[in-house]
């Protein structure tokens, strides 16, 4: 799920991508923050 944040994907295209629902993305993405210890998805790109 990083490697598309990394490219510029929506959380609606990382959806479709990898067959998931918004909900199931966006609580990923949480899951991601806070382990890499950050705020947003600019952010964790970087990381």
């Amino acid at each position: 799920m990083l490697f598309w944040l990394r490219h510029g994907r929506s959380n609606a295209e990382i959806a479709t991508t990898l067959n998931l629902r918004m909900t199931t993305v966006k609580k990923h993405l949480q899951n991601i923050y806070l382990k890499l210890g950050v705020h947003n998805r600019g952010a964790a790109a970087n990381f």
